[in-house]
């Protein structure tokens, strides 16, 4: 069946009907319509004129292309009606049997393909001629509009010299000040400043916490001499030439690390340790009892200190949200990692709160200092841009601000140079020679003046510019006009929706 879809998918007609094919796979089966629910009097979610359209189900109505799509396609079929395109059942079959599509090696008709295609597609012969019949009529009024378009050779000239069209330019980057150079403001000044951007300077919220690890790495195996001297005799063979006393250190601490032992211990101690919480000993007091260790942290949501370093915490992807969905004062659960548990305890909550001037006032004196830079840098450039206008030279402006000036020669618009942005390129192609332009750069911090020094066509066209640009024109023109002929049959007959419908078949599609 599969080879069949392949070899038949290719002229027009069969694109139609593979696409048919598609959606009733997609659907399991049949194609049918809205199944007799009706809201509002009508079991049709889309009517335009006298033609009126439901979607298939398994149509996602909450996919906007899809919605539009059967818009189009509800307008296209009044089309149909309205230019009375008339396709009979003999003249669709006629269709199907001069189609190379379902021809043999000789040329003859080969039926047995039509009719595995019709067979997998879920429906009766009659529905099947009647779907193909409505989806033929619609693309006759489209290939009605745009069949054999070629694009004009006078628009496809114009594109193709625009597209070539090269410029040279003049140009100077402004750049901010460094803020080192910058005066620093007064103590009013300052202040004001602060509290415009108060928001900017917050202290976290920051939890003071108890912690309490037992991990495997941190936990060893009390083992016993005789214990030692048990494994060496059981294991004699590895050790035969090695007398007991040389290898007796060596065997107590790979008992005292094995991972069976360990996780015992580890299960044994937390039982006793949570029998010991629920008794209401606090972790101070279980810790010596276990030889585990206690750590004290403060600790902000991104695992800060105060100071901005690492807490010292355990590496344990869930320690932070349960230390910060956790009360003060409560006993919460230990935190479960790589075999081992991390107790911990919320001694108090340290709200956010905003900083004081005089906590952060080096950080805000600083950024006053970027700020202005950046002020002093808008008016720089402005003032530039002005005395350009004004028709200084652009040497002149260089000169004067103590800026090199640059140039650069045949930028196309779809130039691609690091020299200048993306703004600048467009200023430059906003006009005739001599145009000017001031373009805020990509970086967002600079500037760049332009001034265009000459405008260049080529002297004879590219042919295989002329010929990309004839394909892609047309390529793109049909689209066009089949849109803008919509957009035509759209205000002849608006389309009527059907909103309870609507409504149905987005919760349906969820």
């Amino acid at each position: 069946m599969l080879g069949t879809i392949r070899n038949v998918s290719n002229t027009w007609i069969m694109k139609i009907l593979f696409g048919i094919l598609l959606l009733s796979f997609a659907l399991g089966g049949g194609m049918m319509m809205t199944g007799g629910i009706s809201f509002g009097g009508s079991n049709a979610l889309f009517t335009s004129g006298k033609s009126s359209l439901s979607p298939a189900p398994g149509q996602d109505i909450n996919n906007p292309q899809v919605l539009q799509q059967l818009q189009f396609q509800v307008l296209l079929a009044e089309e149909a009606r309205l230019m009375n395109i008339g396709l009979s059942r003999n003249g669709i079959a006629d269709f199907l049997r001069q189609d190379p599509s379902f021809q043999d090696e000789s040329g003859k008709y080969n039926a047995a393909a039509l009719r595995e295609l019709i067979a997998n597609s879920g429906l009766s012969q009659e529905a099947f001629f009647n779907l193909v019949k409505k989806q033929a009529q619609q693309d006759l009024v489209i290939q009605a509009l745009t069949s054999d378009m070629q694009a004009p050779q006078t628009l496809v000239d114009a594109l193709s010299l625009y597209r070539d069209e090269t410029r040279n330019l003049d140009y100077i980057t402004i750049t901010p000040a460094s803020p080192a150079t910058i005066a620093g403001p007064d103590e009013a000044a300052l202040a004001a400043w602060f509290e415009k951007n108060s928001s900017r300077f917050t202290v976290p919220e920051y939890r003071e916490v108890t912690l309490m690890p037992m991990l495997p790495t941190d936990t060893t195996v009390k083992v016993s001499d005789e214990e030692i001297k048990a494994f060496y005799e059981e294991h004699r063979e590895d050790y035969s030439l090695f007398p007991f006393e040389t290898v007796q250190d060596e065997i107590r601490q790979q008992l005292e690390k094995a991972p069976q032992g360990i996780s015992s211990v580890i299960e044994a101690n937390q039982r006793a340790i949570e029998k010991g919480r629920f008794n209401n000993k606090s972790l101070n007091e279980l810790a010596p009892q276990y030889n585990l260790a206690i750590r004290k942290v403060v600790v902000d949501t991104d695992g800060k200190t105060p100071g901005g370093e690492a807490a010292d915490l355990p590496q344990a992807a869930g320690l932070l949200p349960a230390i910060f969905n956790s009360l003060a004062g409560v006993d919460a659960d230990p935190v479960q990692d790589n075999g081992g548990y991390i107790w911990f305890h919320v001694e108090k909550v340290l709200p956010a709160r905003a900083h004081t001037l005089d906590e952060v006032r080096a950080q805000a004196t600083e950024e006053w200092k970027e700020q202005e830079a950046l002020r002093l840098l808008d008016e720089k450039a402005a003032a530039m841009k002005q005395a350009l206008d004004a028709g200084t030279p652009i040497k002149q402006i260089a000169t004067d601000n103590k800026l090199p000036l640059a140039s650069v020669e045949t930028l196309t618009r779809s130039s691609q140079n690091d020299k200048i942005g993306k703004q600048a390129l467009q200023l430059a192609f906003s006009g005739p020679a001599g145009t000017t332009g001031l373009a805020r750069n990509d970086d967002g911090k600079s500037y760049t003046l332009v001034q265009v020094t000459n405008v260049a066509l080529p002297a004879k066209q590219d042919a295989a510019v002329s010929k990309q640009v004839q394909a892609y024109i047309s390529y793109i023109l049909p689209q066009d006009l089949t849109l803008a002929y919509i957009g035509m049959a759209e205000k002849q007959h608006p389309i009527q929706v059907n909103q309870a419908l609507l409504q149905y078949y987005a919760a349906q599609s969820r």
